[in-house]
């Protein structure tokens, strides 16, 4: 079967295009490092890409109302992991997620975003 080889040569130029994507806006509004404001982006919608460290966790909650982050010590029983927030959102909003290795991430960060505006 040759369709498999197709689609992960496809699944991996779409990643290498967003990747680029996010580099070229780099240190402009059309990014972001920040999980605040990578949150709030995604509850509004405005997320085109979401790159996240498979290997990292946010332990915390994100305030819809005041648009805040409440970093939690560890994962107890009142706190999300704000990565799996943030792509769930992103996704809700048709946005694309890529999970990537620690080595892989632009900037070493374990949350970014490329914004639509």
């Amino acid at each position: 079967n040759r369709s498999l080889p197709l689609m992960r040569d496809y699944k991996a130029m779409v990643r290498q295009s967003a990747i680029e994507t996010y580099h070229q806006n780099a240190n402009t509004s059309r990014t972001s490092a920040e999980t605040s404001a990578i949150l709030a982006a995604t509850h509004a919608g405005r997320v085109d890409q979401l790159f996240f460290d498979e290997s990292a966790s946010l332990p915390g909650e994100f305030n819809t109302t005041q648009q805040t982050v409440d970093y939690h010590e560890s994962s107890g029983d009142f706190a999300q992991d704000l990565i799996e927030d943030a792509i769930a959102q992103t996704l809700l909003h048709r946005g694309e997620v890529f999970a990537m290795n620690s080595d892989e991430m632009p900037n070493r960060e374990p949350l970014l975003a490329t914004l639509r505006y």
